[in-house]
């Protein structure tokens, strides 16, 4: 009865893979491949596990990739995050300066000059649209990975849709990832 008892516990180990270290698998994934491979992991496990060790991995992703460790604060429910700011990201974003943009046959054209001291390794950007009256009637985004050294600057392009009544729009750098 005993070897029956101890196979049967066995089998049920393997099944419900209480062997796997989800968290030591991640920060392989992040030392071989980085973000990408560590996100990557990510999305083929999330399903295989409990809310607590999902956010436990979400968590050790941020950890490894920003530094910042996350609160269950920063969670509405599952798989749908709060945004946030940090002081971090926050002051760097005030280091890209638009220096030109220019929107032609639906495509925006955006040149992005780095004057700060660090290299940016990704940014993002809003594209602001107004009517004649000064309204905002639209929004879209944008974002680059290009990598950008200090006092480098780089062309980005890419297609907007252009509300029919626009008479003016405004870019935002809104985020920005430093190496």
């Amino acid at each position: 009865m005993k070897k029956i008892c101890v196979l049967i516990l066995s089998g049920l180990l393997v099944f419900t893979g209480c062997g796997t270290n989800y968290k030591a698998e991640l920060k392989e994934a992040y030392r071989n491949g980085g973000y990408d491979a560590a996100i990557n992991y990510y999305d083929r496990v999330k399903d295989s596990v409990d809310y607590d060790e999902a956010y436990e991995l979400l968590d050790t992703i941020s950890e490894l990739e920003f530094g910042i460790a996350l609160s269950n604060d920063d969670f509405d429910s599952i798989g749908e995050t709060v945004s946030y700011e940090t002081d971090y990201y926050e002051d760097y974003t005030s280091k890209l300066e638009v220096t030109d943009k220019e929107i032609t046959d639906g495509k925006l054209f955006l040149t992005v000059k780095n004057t700060g001291d660090k290299t940016v390794s990704y940014f993002k950007y809003d594209i602001f649209f107004y009517d004649a009256d000064g309204n905002n009637i639209d929004s879209d985004w944008g974002n680059s990975s290009k990598t950008l050294k200090p006092d480098a600057q780089c062309t980005e392009d890419t297609y907007v849709d252009v509300p029919d009544d626009a008479e003016k729009y405004s870019v935002e750098i809104v985020d920005v990832t430093i190496e």
